[in-house]
């Protein structure tokens, strides 16, 4: 009788296996990594989530991003957080955009090129702006290593924490398009 009663599942077994296989292997799967290429943003200087919201939403933009398709803005970020996600970004279509700042530093150093398609107030391919707080903290060095070399303008506003100023004169030289706004 009990041999009767398995004989219904006997046929299925080979399907049962495979489908047990399958779901393992679907289970066992590490999460796929996001896509090499992800868009920018156009936000400007706005901050439209509360700056928790703002930093994760930068985070799951940019994690495992290779190249902007759009404008890399960085902007009113604070604290000690962890900028890692951002070391991968080795090209960005539009501008770039540090502005609003207190972190000692953004992990830029593997950008390559910023190809300025889209420029920041029309004029800027790369604009750090008011990146201190309270004199103390802020954005203190910006290692763009990689960066083979502006060819559109660059703008700086005076906030800056006083080590910055070195760093990017000693990455630029005297002879970019360097803008100081006073």
């Amino acid at each position: 009788m009990v041999a009767l009663a398995l004989t219904p599942w006997a046929g299925a077994a080979p399907f049962l296996l495979l489908l047990l296989l399958l779901l393992h292997g679907a289970l066992g799967q590490t999460q796929l990594p996001a896509p090499q290429v992800c868009p920018g943003t156009d936000m400007k200087l706005k901050l439209a989530f509360s700056l928790e919201n703002h930093y994760y939403t930068l985070r799951k933009l940019y994690e495992n991003c290779r190249e902007v398709q759009g404008n890399l803005e960085i902007t009113h970020l604070k604290g000690n957080l962890d900028l890692s996600f951002l070391q991968n970004i080795q090209e960005v279509q539009g501008y770039v955009l540090l502005a609003h700042n207190e972190v000692d530093y953004i992990p830029l150093e593997n950008l390559r090129i910023i190809r300025g398609s889209q420029l920041y107030e029309g004029r800027y391919a790369l604009a750090v702006i008011s990146n201190l707080h309270s004199g103390t903290t802020g954005l203190r060095e910006l290692r763009l290593r990689s960066l083979t070399g502006p060819s559109l303008p660059l703008l700086l506003t005076t906030s800056f924490h006083h080590t910055f100023l070195n760093s990017l004169l000693s990455l630029f030289g005297e002879s970019s398009n360097l803008s100081l706004i006073y």
